[in-house]
């Protein structure tokens, strides 16, 4: 699968197969519906024997080669992922989408010189093929080539190819351009507004910008609607108190955050009321006290 974007580089994930309706109707093989039908309740072990068999029967057969790299994908077998994908790029030199998917797969485990140049011939075969840029851009981060990583992601994000944002985001941020990068995750986010990832990766920006105000109030939205409870933002939001000037008011700025992810509204209450800053840190987003104890 691909990476989590909120610790990495997001590679773009690449399905070859098409529907299994498809395959119904225009592929006479039983051994390969079987196979879809045992896949799809996630029997992975026993669709891959039946796809070997099948390939086994037909070598050449590229559409039970690309389900049977799709297969072991989810199974998490990345290196026979690979070999297979190999066949099918063998069977199908001048198809970008099996250079993709190869190139990506050698990504994701790591073999970034293999990978740069199976994606590299996938860009120059299909120039418009957004993945295959935002993947090559992915390879080209990872072996130190910064310039031409940055340029590509910058391209991708204008082409609005998947996971650019955040990709780029996180790029600038390993650059140690949080500020820069705020643009981007804030897109990413907005994109996907439940996605936990991206929330955990805008937070941590703003907050190396020192934009502690909407890190703070961005961590209360995790807290409240998002994950409650969820480590990483408890975290970073007890950090952002801690370094705001609720930190001059001893523990008060901790007792405040678990307040808040306990959700005791007696305490929040309490607190705002002992100290105005706590009550000050609402009024400046325009979110009374009332809603704060909502949480």
């Amino acid at each position: 699968g691909c990476w989590p974007a909120q610790s990495r580089l997001r590679w773009v994930c690449i399905i070859l197969s098409t529907s299994v309706a498809a395959i119904v109707a225009d592929n006479s093989s039983d051994l390969v519906q079987d196979a879809l039908l045992l896949a799809q309740g996630a029997r992975y072990k026993e669709a891959v024997d039946v796809l070997r068999e099948a390939v086994s029967l037909a070598p050449a057969n590229i559409t039970a080669l690309q389900y049977l790299a799709d297969v072991l994908g989810a199974s998490g077998d990345a290196a026979s992922e690979v070999s297979a994908l190999q066949k099918v790029v063998a069977l199908a030199p001048g198809s970008a989408e099996s250079l993709l998917a190869l190139g990506s797969t050698l990504g994701r485990i790591g073999q970034l010189r293999e990978a740069e140049a199976v994606l590299s011939t996938a860009v120059h075969l299909q120039p418009a093929n957004n993945d295959a840029r935002s993947n090559l851009a992915i390879a080209w981060a990872q072996l130190g080539r910064t310039e031409e990583a940055e340029s590509a992601f910058h391209a991708a994000v204008a082409a609005d190819a998947p996971g650019a944002a955040s990709n780029l985001g996180f790029f600038l941020r390993q650059l140690g351009r949080p500020a820069e990068s705020v643009e981007f995750l804030r897109k990413a986010s907005d994109a996907s507004p439940g996605s936990l990832p991206a929330a955990l990766q805008l937070q941590a920006a703003l907050s190396e910008s020192g934009r502690l105000n909407e890190a703070i109030h961005l961590g209360y939205h995790i807290l409240k609607v998002l994950a409650p409870g969820d480590a990483t933002a408890r975290s970073q939001l007890g950090q952002d108190l801690r370094a705001s000037h609720l930190g001059e008011h001893g523990g008060l700025a901790d007792e405040f955050l678990v307040a808040v992810a306990s959700r005791n509204h007696a305490a929040v209450h309490k607190l705002l009321e002992t100290v105005p800053e706590l009550a000050t840190f609402q009024d400046e987003w325009g979110v009374s006290g009332v809603v704060v104890c909502t949480l």
